[in-house]
């Protein structure tokens, strides 16, 4: 038996574990030996502390389990300790493991999230890039764009056409573009297979054409043409031939001038009709000067060169080709051939 298991009353310890049921102990926490008790369920006074209204109850199996606890041996608390400790512990660990894996899995879902997101910083870093390059071509085609206008404006002027320049954002184009298909219009009607030289369309068309630039239009085209023609031709060409009143088409016309090789020169059509018409009078020409076989030609260096020589030079002479086109509906440009000076020189010689 424990040694600390006795009456508190008397100190007598049990012989055995058998005896202890006979011991009783009080509501106040007191021990009493059978012969202590006596009349303490009557008198419910404590002997010890002298305490009243106490009850007592036998230390036997019908303790309650919060009481019997008290009663036990240390070695079978520890164990029991040991137990809840180990229980205690293997649950909280197991939380602890439940409670890890969520956050791997957060961690998890926010490192993909992060890399998904730097995929796409990087793909809209790289259009970025992309569409600067595109608006670096873009810039750099305007600039060209306008480049090549102010160039053709000076090429214009230089032959002596009047330009129109890009501004207002096209505010005159649809009223430049009625004034154009009106006058085609009237041209076609007039003659739908070629083109003649006729002064009263210039006239007629005048004001048409002074819609179109806001201005009063230079009706001196037909006269620049024919001191071009002179130029081309010959001196001893009659400033009334066929070749000197060639007409001039819309501003959304194609005018070409041909090589003498062809044998043709002229005004091509509008876009609806694309062909030139050929000139009599100047095959005629070109026969009077195959037959001319004193004709010298001198060159730059004053040397004369025979006939046979001239006509071969003659007939491999391209005359320069002049484009008027029209640009945004209402611009007209003018170009020359590179060879425009050695042909100037050559006519020029012929001239004198």
């Amino acid at each position: 038996m424990e040694f600390w298991f006795h009456c508190n009353n008397c100190t007598r310890h049990p012989e055995s574990w058998i005896q202890i049921p006979r011991y009783r102990l009080t509501s106040c926490g007191h021990i009493l030996c059978s012969e202590c008790f006596g009349d303490t369920d009557t008198v419910k006074i404590c002997k010890i502390c002298h305490r009243t209204g106490i009850k007592t109850h036998a230390i036997d199996e019908t303790l309650p389990p919060n009481i019997q606890k008290f009663f036990l041996p240390l070695k079978v608390l520890l164990e029991h300790a040991e137990k809840r400790i180990k229980d205690t512990i293997t649950f909280q660990h197991s939380q602890k493991i439940l409670m890890e894996r969520c956050l791997i899995v957060q961690l998890w879902y926010q490192l993909q999230k992060a890399k998904q997101d730097l995929e796409e910083k990087n793909q809209l870093e790289i259009e970025i890039v992309c569409l600067k390059k595109a608006l670096e071509c873009l810039k750099a085609e305007l600039q060209r764009t306008f480049s090549g206008h102010r160039e053709f404006e000076k090429h214009a002027r230089q032959w002596g056409f009047r330009t129109l320049s890009i501004q207002g954002n096209g505010e005159n184009f649809s009223r430049g573009q009625r004034a154009v298909q009106a006058m085609e219009t009237r041209i076609l009607a007039g003659n739908s297979d070629t083109f003649t030289n006729n002064e009263s369309i210039l006239e007629n068309d005048s004001s048409s054409f002074s819609e179109i630039s806001g201005e009063s239009v230079d009706l001196s085209l037909k006269g620049k043409i024919d001191s071009m023609n002179k130029k081309l031709i010959l001196s001893r060409s009659s400033p009334n031939s066929n070749l000197a009143k060639c007409a001039t088409a819309s501003f959304n016309s194609c005018i070409s001038i041909t090589s003498k090789k062809d044998y043709r020169i002229g005004v091509s059509k509008s876009r609806a009709q694309r062909d030139i018409f050929s000139l009599d009078k100047l095959r005629a020409i070109r026969n009077e000067f195959n037959r001319r076989k004193s004709y010298r030609l001198q060159n730059s260096d004053g040397i004369m060169l025979p006939g046979s020589v001239y006509r071969k030079c003659a007939a491999n002479v391209m005359y320069p080709i002049i484009l008027l086109r029209r640009v945004r509906a209402d611009t007209i440009t003018a170009t020359r051939t590179a060879n425009s000076e050695s042909i100037r020189t050559i006519y020029k010689s012929m001239l004198y």
